[in-house]
């Protein structure tokens, strides 16, 4: 059985960048959740102790006019997410 994890309004998340063997890392620019949101963990490497997850990108607190995407990976400090 798979448990549900969430991230709460206000977490700061990294958004991801192309980087080494055309992986994605997290990158400097960070954005914040603007509500609670249900997220999907990924079992990346080098996140620097970060972790990634998939989330919706309306659920961030940036411009997002020009996104042709509707989820996007950003990167949260693991202790963030909360297993329920």
């Amino acid at each position: 059985m798979t448990r549900t994890k969430m991230v709460e309004k206000g977490t700061i998340a990294q958004l991801s960048e192309l980087g080494s063997n055309n992986f994605w890392y997290p990158s400097e620019e960070k954005v914040h959740f603007i509500r609670d949101e249900i997220v999907e963990t990924k079992t990346w490497l080098g996140g620097n102790g970060l972790q990634a997850v998939k989330t919706q990108l309306n659920a961030l607190g940036l411009l997002t006019k020009g996104f042709n995407k509707k989820h996007v990976i950003v990167w949260v400090d693991p202790a963030d997410i909360i297993k329920y």
